[in-house]
């Protein structure tokens, strides 16, 4: 699924193959850790695009922290520019629901940063808790939108407020190691 190039900078440049053929940029995480810490546990990372990328730069430091644990299948969340790659990948919006979905089954845990909404990372919890996978809210209390009831208020999502990456680390690590098959 993941595939290296040149770009004429002589830097390799990581990217996410989808199933059609259509490559994403990923943030290159997952070619620069061993496999033997993540081996079988793959994540669902889940942040907002559509609804806004203010927190892209947040995304991306989770995004390290769970390639070191596991590997996340979706780290295109936390590149800049993601919405234009697709766009130039020619990627529907079917495209992008049935990969995402893909993506999502075979997921063994969720962690979604919640903290600006978003009807599609609303639309992965529900779907993953449906499926009862685990799933990991990630909160900045401090926002412009409280957090939905439908999150909060849900027994089968945990809800992890926090500050800034760094300071959730060991709150991610925990929940990856509880839920390692």
């Amino acid at each position: 699924m993941e595939h290296q190039d040149q770009d004429g900078s002589g830097e390799k440049n990581t990217a996410v193959r989808l199933n059609k053929e259509i490559v994403l940029p990923t943030t290159d995480s997952n070619a620069q850790h061993g496999s033997a810490a993540r081996a079988g546990m793959d994540v669902f990372f889940s942040g907002s695009i559509r609804g806004g990328r203010s927190d892209v730069d947040v995304y991306a430091e989770l995004v390290g922290i769970l390639d070191g644990e596991a590997t996340v299948l979706t780290e295109h969340v936390g590149v800049e520019g993601v919405e234009e790659s697709e766009q130039q990948a020619g990627l529907s919006d079917a495209d992008i629901h049935d990969q995402d979905v893909e993506w999502l089954r075979a997921a063994d845990v969720v962690v979604a940063e919640v903290t600006t909404p978003s009807l599609g990372v609303g639309y992965e919890i529900g779907r993953a808790v449906a499926w009862e996978k685990p799933v990991c809210c990630l909160y900045r209390p401090g926002a412009d939108h409280d957090l939905s009831a439908m999150v909060r208020g849900n027994d089968a999502v945990e809800v992890v407020e926090y500050r800034d990456p760094a300071a959730v680390e060991s709150r991610l690590r925990a929940f990856l190691r509880r839920h390692r098959s």
